[in-house]
């Protein structure tokens, strides 16, 4: 068998999308080239499928000479080209009737694969080039645009030996329609905070295999039930075809103190899931736990969908309680049709603010407008608001960011800090939280088990060392449409791990209070599970900087309801795992007590590892000697 990383290795880079599109300054610049291009099949294709394509390449007028060639691209998250074995994944075979042709492979990595013919004598107008590209395991989530530059089917044609290659029209080239697949599995979310006596709610969702939401509708019946026993669950939910495989139904109640799942089961049996722990007590709760993705992409920039269908994925599929668009704001914001733009438009940045406006339901479904910037020296940073408008900046570099900032309530937020983040210009009035967990990996240290690519910036422990009081946040940084639970890898296949989420601690579900509770550090990450974390010194919650006198005990106390077993509890202290507990089940909470302080200032947090390799971590708290 080929080994797929070391074939990927030796690939050589190409620069074509480079030397065409990143060329043009305007639509002045767009030179098309002719022809007709085809593939088989292109309709009705299954996410995860394997197929055999046949892409058929019509030469147009004026001919191509020898030494031309026609490049193919093709999505990186489809199996790798290879000419090796044509028993393996990816095989490509290549002919032209007209006369010899030779197949080369190259890559722009993480982004495309492409195939180039290159033609050894003339073709005419109507010629015909042929590319075989065999047993193709295709991308995981759905797909029917093709026009964003990083994932865009475009064909390339030179007429002559070492000549500029032309980007063709849309029309004249092929798109294709992915399609999600059948109702495999079901997500059932409850509240993480209940109290004994008061009803709920239950939603639930149908996915596909790879967590996007199915084609095909279910129809039938599901039933509830309650682990352990002790309250009212709704019994059996009836779906029909206009549920668009999502419902809400009422009549959860519980009848005792207690951490209770709900289970649901289709009526043949072939699904059956759980719901996130719920925690319920008699008198209630003070504040509550809300989970959302605080970090995602929609059609504006480089990613899929407009920020309507976003938020309706967020809301009913994923079941989130928060969500932000947090859509690109430089040249990631540029199509193949419009490959000049630097900045979002004023146009796309009022339908994300009208969206977000119009979506935002306080009590129920709190939305959040934000921005990525990637034009100063500190590398990636999130910008989040807590209102509907703002202006957008227009301008390059970290004090300009900074100024443009200036009397604005906002969050600034670096994610994935060992790719590229730097924090000499650390701003502690607007970056009060980091991001230590997405599609990326988790950033918490170099050399986590979570994080397999090269260090490039800076790990949240590092950031934490500069003595910078940030809290923890997560998110997924998806790339197709799916925010909060999204099929994997996105559609560049550096970021595979699985999306994060953000739980905040509030005590009501507005916009005010959620990000109230990150600007106070009340919030912690998971790795995309609902797991509820409780984590205090001394009586103080996560987030808070608190003194204790020289020489006092630090009690340290943690208690987690996770969504599956919990191996291992890790109390860090001072960037250093001070003490370990061993999980036996789902539910864990203990004290430690820390004897001493080591420095001027300590700092605590807790990372939740279960036995699946869902995780979590609290946001720290700081010790200071009195």
């Amino acid at each position: 068998m080929i080994n797929r990383d070391e074939i990927a290795r030796v690939l050589p880079h190409d620069v074509v999308f480079q030397d065409t599109f990143r060329t043009y300054a305007g639509p002045e610049d767009l030179r098309y080239a002719t022809g007709k291009a085809t593939i088989r099949p292109s309709k009705e294709i299954r996410v995860g499928s394997k197929q055999d394509f046949v892409i058929k390449f019509a030469v147009g007028g004026g001919g191509i000479e020898p030494g031309g060639s026609v490049k193919f691209a093709l999505p990186r998250t489809w199996s790798q080209p290879q000419m090796d074995d044509p028993d393996d994944p990816g095989y490509v075979e290549g002919y032209c009737g007209a006369g010899p042709m030779e197949v080369r492979l190259s890559q722009w990595e993480p982004i495309e694969w492409y195939v180039t013919a290159h033609v050894h004598t003339r073709l005419e107008q109507g010629d015909v080039i042929r590319l075989e590209y065999r047993n193709v395991v295709v991308q995981k989530f759905p797909q029917t645009e093709w026009n964003n530059w990083r994932n865009h089917l475009e064909v390339f044609v030179s007429k002559t030996a070492g000549g500029p290659h032309r980007p063709m029209e849309r029309e004249s080239r092929y798109e294709l329609e992915i399609l999600a697949g059948p109702p495999a599995k079901l997500r059932v979310i409850v509240p993480a905070r209940s109290k004994v006596g008061e009803e709920t709610s239950v939603r639930l969702a149908f996915l596909d295999e790879f967590d996007n939401p199915p084609h095909e509708m279910f129809e039938g019946e599901v039933k509830l039930g309650l682990e352990p026993s002790g309250g009212e669950v709704p019994g059996a939910v009836e779906f029909t075809k206009e549920d668009g495989n999502c419902k809400e139904v009422g009549g959860l109640k519980l009848g005792k103190e207690g951490v209770f799942f709900v289970t649901a089961e289709t009526a043949d049996g072939t699904i059956r899931t759980r719901s996130n722990p719920t925690d319920c007590k008699t008198e209630g709760w003070k504040e509550f736990i809300y989970f959302g993705d605080t970090h995602s992409h929609t059609g504006m920039s480089d990613s899929l969908g407009t920020p309507d269908e976003f938020f309706a994925h967020a809301k009913r599929v994923a079941g989130a309680d928060l969500i932000a668009i947090v859509d690109h704001n430089h040249y990631e914001t540029s199509t193949v049709d419009r490959p000049w733009q630097k900045w979002m438009t004023p146009e796309q940045w009022r339908e994300i603010g009208d969206s977000v406006k119009r979506w935002n339901e306080p009590g129920r479904f709190v939305t959040i407008l934000g921005v990525e910037e990637a034009k100063t020296t500190m590398g990636h940073r999130n910008i989040l608001y807590p209102n509907d408008e703002q202006p957008l900046n227009n301008q390059a570099g970290t004090e300009e960011l900074w100024n443009f900032l200036k009397g604005k309530r906002a969050l600034v937020v670096a994610h994935h800090s060992l790719n590229g983040v730097n924090w000499d210009d650390f701003h502690p009035e607007f970056e009060k939280v980091v991001e230590v967990y997405s599609m990326w990996g988790s950033s918490e240290y170099a050399g986590n088990p979570v994080w397999d690519k090269p260090v490039t910036g800076m790990s949240v422990q590092e950031i934490l060392a500069t003595g910078a009081k940030v809290g923890f946040t997560g998110g997924s940084d998806c790339h197709h449409g799916q925010p909060d639970v999204n099929s994997h890898p996105s559609r560049f296949t550096n970021i595979y791990y699985k999306g994060g989420v953000t739980a905040v601690i509030v005590p009501e579900l507005t916009r005010e209070a959620v990000f109230s509770a990150m600007e106070r550090r009340r919030c912690y990450a998971t790795t995309g599970e609902r797991i509820v974390l409780e984590f205090t010194v001394n009586g103080h919650q996560m987030g808070e900087e608190i003194e204790a006198k020289k020489g006092e005990k630090r009690v340290v106390k943690v208690r987690a309801l996770g969504t599956g077993a919990i191996a291992v509890i890790d109390v860090v202290k001072n960037n250093a795992n001070a003490f370990g507990h061993k999980g036996s089940g789902e539910v864990e909470e203990f004290e430690w007590v820390d004897e001493k302080g080591e420095r001027e200032t300590d700092y605590y947090y807790a990372r939740v590892t279960q036995e699946d390799g869902a995780m979590a971590w609290s946001s720290p708290i700081w010790v200071s000697v009195k």
